[in-house]
């Protein structure tokens, strides 16, 4: 009983190791994602999702006149 009771402890702490510490080239993966550069990238790519979000919303609209570019920055 022991020793199943060892062996998936074992298998826990590999399977959690080998998704914890993947290796992405010489940097492991939890200081890729607290790199500050990688960060940036995540938010401006969140930002052109917000954008083409707001367009498509004015799109789908179907507004009168070219009034709403100005308000949703969309020039």
């Amino acid at each position: 009983f022991r020793d199943k009771k060892k062996n998936r402890y074992k298998n826990r702490v590999n399977d959690y190791l080998k998704k914890t510490c993947i290796k992405n080239g010489s940097v492991e993966k939890w200081e890729c994602s607290c790199n500050i550069y990688n960060n940036k990238e995540e938010e401006e790519n969140q930002k052109s999702v917000e954008k083409l979000q707001v367009e498509k919303y004015a799109k789908k609209c179907d507004f009168k006149s070219n009034a709403f570019l100005s308000i949703f920055n969309l020039k």
